[in-house]
């Protein structure tokens, strides 16, 4: 008999059966080799001397449906029958007594002959398996020492369902939060086409997974650049690009950290763009040592002086795209990344830059996206695409944007990546 229960664990150990099923199936194959009993599986409360019953099934009530109030809930077991299977470990008792019928009859569970079984988990009993009989000496033919070894079998089994299914509940629980997070994180980012007289403004921003390390913002600052007459029909503004160390939710949480000290900064247009590093990197530092650190590039532009006004910390510099297709950098007085020393001062810098030039500021998730050749884009991909390109700010991103992706071909983002694309109107 045993050996035809083998088999059927086998058949059983092979299937997708979920855990309840799974035991359901495992207490049918009991019954067809050890005829009509009942199947419960209980396991000792802590400090105390009643038992938790974990499964009820019985053939002669169809499952049982009406006790499922009792699964999970404490009953009170003893005896000296039940103390010989807690003591022994093992038991099979050819007939039950009174006693102990009496134990199972709040269950309806008819009992004459039971069989105990331990199931072993790291050495340890973790539960008991009791197979009640109808009958009087229904288990007397039986190697209790194979049955033993096949429920376990069984068991081990089952254990494996209920950690696959903790697993993919506690992924389900790290998925939904790291969707919540980047959702969080892209209300950071500006939620809607940015609007500034005489900049003609395209971004992008593409995480590597559901949160992501990269930032930027544009804003109007001509409320803060006097006086507001001298600048014309167009606005002052200025922009910032940012990237956090790492990927994922970490550096999510780091930028939006960043965000947030960004949001307290009330500085004027005359202390420049190197005066928001200065600040944020002030309060940036917490009581412990970071272990992280932000790259960014800050932008400003006056069309009143035709300049831009920028600072740097160990971000890639901005690229500007000349009316005659020449490239500048805005790389002079390039600082540390923010977070490393909280003392550091970063330098303010200008460059002129006639109407019509292009702006482009971006992470390096662009310059170090791979082929599937683990080749890297570069920075001279990068330049020949916007010496080729013209029209729009929308043109020049969306040109780099399907550079980088065919570059990609199918493999894998690696980073985040984030574009900031500026076309100075005339």
């Amino acid at each position: 008999m045993e050996s035809n229960l083998l088999e059927q664990i086998k058949a059983l150990s092979n299937s997708k059966l979920g855990h309840f099923t799974a035991l359901e199936t495992f207490a049918r194959c009991l019954r067809s080799v050890y005829g009509k009993c009942s199947f419960v599986s209980f396991e000792q409360a802590q400090d105390s001397d009643s038992y938790l019953v974990r499964l009820v099934f019985s053939d002669r009530h169809q499952g049982l449906p009406h006790l499922d109030d009792f699964v999970g809930q404490a009953m009170s077991i003893s005896g000296q029958q039940l103390d010989t299977i807690t003591s022994n470990k093992q038991a099979v008792i050819a007939e039950v007594n009174p006693e102990l019928q009496s134990v199972f009859q709040e269950l309806d569970l008819p009992v004459q002959s039971m069989m105990a079984i331990p199931l072993y988990l790291d050495g340890e009993i973790k539960r008991w398996v009791l197979i009640l009989g109808e009958e009087a000496k229904q288990f007397a033919q039986v190697e209790l020492e194979q049955a033993i070894l096949l429920a376990n079998l069984a068991g081990t089994y089952m254990v494996r369902i209920d950690e696959t299914q903790e697993l993919a509940a506690a992924n389900a629980w790290i998925e939904k939060e790291l969707n919540d997070i980047g959702r969080l994180q892209n209300m950071l980012l500006p939620q809607q086409d940015i609007m500034i007289p005489g900049a003609d403004i395209a971004t992008f921003f593409s995480a590597c997974d559901r949160a992501g390390g990269d930032y930027y913002d544009i804003v109007n600052l001509s409320s803060l650049t006097p006086p507001i007459e001298s600048l014309g029909k167009y606005d002052a503004w200025g922009m910032i690009v940012a990237d956090a160390s790492g990927h994922g939710a970490a550096a999510a949480v780091e930028v939006a950290m960043f965000d947030a000290i960004l949001r307290t900064y009330s500085g004027t247009g005359e202390q420049g763009a190197a005066n928001v590093f200065n600040y944020a990197n002030r309060h940036f530092f917490t009581r412990t040592s970071r272990g992280s650190f932000i790259t960014a590039t800050v932008v400003g532009y006056r069309p009143d002086v035709g300049s831009l006004f920028y600072a740097n910390a160990g971000h890639p510099p901005a690229i500007i795209v000349t009316p005659e297709k020449k490239l500048e950098y805005l790389n002079k007085n390039t600082g540390i990344p923010l977070g490393v020393d909280p003392d550091w001062q970063w330098q303010n810098s200008e460059h002129k830059v006639a109407p019509g030039s292009i702006v482009i500021a971006y992470t390096d998730g662009i310059l170090e996206a791979l082929s599937p050749e683990k080749e890297q884009y570069g920075l001279s991909r990068l330049e020949e695409v916007v010496v080729q390109c013209k029209g729009s700010a929308g043109d020049y991103l969306d040109a780099i944007v399907n550079s980088v992706k065919t570059h990609q071909d199918d493999q894998p983002q690696m980073d985040d990546q984030a574009i900031v694309v500026v076309k100075i109107e005339e």
